[in-house]
């Protein structure tokens, strides 16, 4: 496990995760694109909430911090 790498990711996904969250409140009009937006938010929530668990679970066990977090 990179932490680096997960919180590169982490930071990328939640990006992506606003901005369906607000292109799915542009759409509250239009049903089948509030379906495929819903999806596409679950999946990222999923990919987030695994790397969350790693990214604990690597610094739990003593792991080193994501270079970002070092100050």
């Amino acid at each position: 496990m990179d932490p680096n790498a997960t919180l590169s990711e982490l930071r990328s996904l939640t990006a992506e995760l606003h901005d369906l969250e607000e292109e799915y409140q542009e759409r509250q009009d239009e049903v089948d694109e509030q379906v495929v937006l819903l999806g596409s938010i679950r999946d990222v929530a999923a990919r987030m909430g695994e790397l969350v668990e790693a990214l604990d679970g690597w610094i739990s066990k003593g792991g080193f911090l994501p270079a970002a977090w070092v100050r």
